[in-house]
């Protein structure tokens, strides 16, 4: 009754954890080893203190090549994954979600602030619908600023609490992200 009420008490604290450790079974060496290599694929992320709404923001060259595992590490796990992306860097997402191990559904929109409209927004769901996205999914926004404006937006408005990531692929789009 303690161990339950202090994981009540501190689950604010708790939800701030980058990362889940199993203990169960294992040795204090194994243990440690862990937790030393997980600490290293994070020296770049940025964790935002939000309590139970706590997210990293991971920076740095090449941290696309990492979309996969850093899916991986999302608690449940990810069933399957909707990719919204421009006409400008679809080859490039395409290629960064090659391999995932759940279904992926892509949404190429038009480039520019021209796309901002309710239909590029109608389409996203029409897909996410389609593809049978539940609260288990994630959205990734791949592109510049429409891009992300518009997969969030989606995502917010199909279903509360749907995950969603940002890779912007501009400097402006990182900015604002």
């Amino acid at each position: 009754e303690v161990i339950d009420a202090l994981l009540v008490r501190r689950r604010h604290a708790y939800a701030e954890c980058d990362a889940l450790v199993e203990t169960d079974g294992r040795s204090i060496d194994a243990i440690a080893r862990e937790v030393v290599e997980r600490f290293l694929e994070r020296r770049d992320a940025l964790l935002v203190p939000l309590g139970l709404e706590s997210y990293p923001v991971i920076l740095g060259e090449g941290v696309a090549s990492r979309l996969a595992s850093e899916l991986g590490r999302l608690s449940p796990p990810v069933t399957r994954l909707l990719v919204v992306t421009d006409e400008n860097v679809s080859e490039r997402a395409r290629s960064w979600t090659e391999g995932l191990t759940f279904p992926v559904t892509h949404v190429v929109l038009s480039p520019g602030e021209s796309a901002k409209t309710l239909e590029s927004v109608s389409t996203i769901w029409d897909a996410a619908l389609g593809a049978h996205l539940d609260r288990d999914a994630c959205v990734v926004a791949i592109g510049g600023g429409v891009v992300g404006d518009l997969a969030g937006f989606a995502a917010a408005t199909l279903l509360r609490g749907l995950r969603w990531i940002q890779m912007p692929t501009t400097l402006l789009a990182m900015v604002d992200s």
